[in-house]
């Protein structure tokens, strides 16, 4: 933790049982709107929703998600679609990512 300045939301499990393989990547998105706990989770909800996500770690502080997934089932653009869909809440909050990289899983730094 870098002087308390992270602070991430919920380490998650894979979807699936299966080992990481070539397919795998990371993806690193900024995601604009996402202030709360509560943001966080809608967030993460939304991003598991989707086939072929295996991973969501959120750096609440930063407003950035790594996601990780398998290119087989998705892609990056599907990731910001995903967020830019979740519905608003009655405070008007709204999800703009925007993927900063992508990685192989196995060149993923790990938080």
């Amino acid at each position: 933790m870098l002087n308390g300045a992270i602070s991430p939301i919920e380490m998650s499990e894979p979807n699936s049982g299966s080992q990481a393989h070539s397919t795998a990547r990371v993806a690193y998105l900024a995601v604009k709107g996402m202030q709360t706990v509560q943001c966080a989770r809608r967030v993460r909800n939304a991003l598991f929703a989707l086939d072929g996500v295996l991973s969501v770690d959120i750096l609440l502080d930063f407003q950035e998600v790594i996601v990780g997934y398998d290119l087989r089932w998705v892609t990056p653009g599907d990731l910001i679609l995903s967020l830019a869909r979740v519905e608003e809440d009655e405070q008007h909050h709204h999800y703009a990512a925007q993927l900063l990289r992508v990685a192989a899983a196995e060149e993923a730094l790990v938080v």
